[in-house]
């Protein structure tokens, strides 16, 4: 295991900064530094391991080699984070892992500066200046088209300048739209690799079970009289077995009550064929 001095050392040459400068910043001297670098100090004062940790954005158990991660103490200061954005991530309403496999993608940062162009009116300006110009290059063209030989190409070159004009965030909602699909979809792809590279999960039978379920409900929905009420009971016990075999939440299983309430109205045999009667044999 490296040594407290020895972690200073690495931190200190992995961004390459010099002791002199290190040294400057925590306001010791150069020998100092260099007798904690060296294990030749045996204690760090408090105010030079905050120093320490604050420059190279650790955390102090890092530097003292209580922890192997190199995780950031200052994490609402140095990464702009608010506090309900960090509760979000700790009650786990944002999914920490799906946002990191997001964030750690190559053009997830050109997806927050087009973002951020957006949301702050960056290149509005530009865009409108843009378009002057293209419209001041239209109107000239179509003024001198008869001074052309071929005039009417050039009349044409003109209405082809006036529709390259866009709205003020049009290119910009256009690229954030491209951007989120690509990095969706190469993300996802990602994530199906991993999980083909890993250990095959043994699956049931999916249509032997559901089948299995199917008679079951059959079964208790043949004893109800009423027509709607057995209705709703098949569709919502369809419904809650596709729930426990996939783990889909309400939100898409809603829009499926109505589809399947209509097909098995349809199929209103099915109940009668599926199910078994009670065998009444003995009472009779």
């Amino acid at each position: 295991m490296k040594t407290v001095g020895e972690r200073i050392c690495d931190l200190r040459e992995d961004e390459f900064t010099t002791i002199r400068d290190l040294a400057k910043e925590l306001q010791i001297s150069e020998s100092q530094l260099s007798r904690i670098e060296s294990g030749k100090t045996a204690t760090i004062s408090s105010d030079i391991l905050t120093g320490l940790a604050k420059h190279f954005h650790v955390s102090t158990d890092y530097i003292l080699g209580l922890s192997p991660v190199r995780q950031n103490t200052f994490l609402l200061s140095d990464l702009h984070l608010t506090e309900t954005a960090c509760m979000k991530l700790a009650r786990k309403e944002i999914n920490g892992d799906t946002l990191s496999r997001l964030m750690e993608h190559k053009d997830f940062g050109r997806l927050m500066r087009s973002t951020d162009a957006y949301l702050n009116d960056t290149n509005v300006e530009g865009v409108s200046y843009r378009n002057d110009m293209l419209r001041i290059y239209a109107s000239m063209a179509r003024e001198h088209a008869d001074d052309f030989e071929h005039s009417e190409d050039v009349r044409q070159s003109a209405n082809t300048v006036l529709a390259a004009r866009t709205g003020a965030h049009e290119l910009e909602i256009s690229d954030i739209q491209n951007l989120t699909m690509r990095i969706l979809k190469e993300t996802k792809a990602a994530v199906d690799e991993e999980r083909l590279a890993g250990k095959p999960v043994q699956r049931k039978s999916a249509n032997k079970e559901f089948e299995a379920k199917w008679r079951e409900i059959a079964e208790q929905a043949y004893t109800i009289k009423d027509k709607d009420e057995q209705l709703d009971f098949i569709v919502d016990q369809t419904l809650k077995n596709i729930q426990q075999q996939t783990g889909l939440k309400d939100t898409f299983l809603k829009p499926l009550r109505p589809i399947y309430r209509a097909i098995f109205k349809m199929t209103g045999s099915l109940v009668k064929d599926t199910a078994e009667k009670p065998d009444d044999s003995e009472d009779k």
